[in-house]
């Protein structure tokens, strides 16, 4: 468990399909396409994340360092 996040890492590891990331249902700030991957900060209020894939289902590997 992460008591306060800091940096978050993302790879998307489906071969075709993509994934958007976001911190509400409905708002998606971010888009990893197949095999992508992403190292942003997040803040103790961007701590919930939501994952939406584009067709199917997709795995995604999450790393969340804390602060």
């Amino acid at each position: 468990e992460v008591a306060t996040p800091g940096l978050a890492w993302f790879k998307n590891l489906d071969a075709t399909n993509y994934v958007d990331l976001g911190f509400a249902t409905g708002v998606y700030y971010l888009r990893l396409k197949a095999g992508q991957v992403a190292l942003f900060p997040i803040t103790p209020a961007q701590a919930s994340l939501f994952l939406l894939a584009n067709t199917a289902a997709c795995r995604v590997e999450i790393l969340v360092h804390e602060a």
